[in-house]
């Protein structure tokens, strides 16, 4: 039986406030620029898995990762999470639609 994790992503006792760099990049004057707005948002976060390290490029699988989970669906890949003094980003996510929470994994 799967378990609806969206009702856990909203129980304190599975979840802890993390700080997340929501990214917005535009272009000005032909140029790339990137903007980060730092927002506390409750997520669980757990070392990634062996399957998990297997869909990640060969180069990123020696560096600490995490999974991230959250209700918060405005957090898209590349934008980051500072966990413990260090900062991470998102580099894959899966949106469980049917049960409204987000997915990602995260690399410092």
């Amino acid at each position: 039986m799967l378990i609806n994790i969206s009702e856990l992503l909203d129980d304190p006792l599975f979840t802890e406030p993390h700080k997340v760099g929501i990214t917005t990049r535009t272009i000005v004057n032909d140029k790339p620029v990137e903007s980060v707005e730092w927002v506390t948002i409750n997520a669980n976060t757990q070392p990634l898995g062996d399957e998990a390290l297997q869909r990640l490029p060969e180069a990123e699988r020696f560096k600490p990762q995490y999974q991230f989970f959250t209700n918060v669906r405005s957090v898209k890949v590349g934008d980051y999470l500072r966990m413990n003094g260090k900062k991470y980003r998102a580099v894959t996510d899966q949106d469980f639609d049917t049960i409204k929470a987000m997915g990602m994994n995260l690399i410092r």
